[in-house]
């Protein structure tokens, strides 16, 4: 599989305008082929979190999200979110 910088970078460049400022990632996998976007972080509340899945379910870019995990940890929310990407974000 191979990645290209201007793929990567649009990913980067909607990640960048679609996520809270509240919101922190932890980590990233692109599956780039199976356009498969996982991602790990933590929000400050769940009302941020709720915010920010609601940013991302309003997104033209995406085609689906699942929310994999969800943990309140002193008061910040850790989460894991499996997101499908619509083919034009990665062309």
């Amino acid at each position: 599989m191979e990645y290209s910088f201007v793929t990567t970078s649009k990913v980067f460049s909607f990640l960048e305008k679609n996520t809270n400022q509240s919101v922190f990632y932890t980590g990233m996998d692109l599956r780039t082929t199976e356009r498969k976007l996982s991602l790990d972080g933590v929000a400050i509340s769940y009302d941020t979190f709720s915010q920010q899945l609601e940013a991302f379910n309003s997104a033209k870019e995406i085609e689906s999200l699942v929310v994999n995990e969800s943990t309140a940890i002193d008061g910040q929310v850790k989460f894991k979110l499996f997101v499908v990407l619509k083919p034009e974000l990665l062309k």
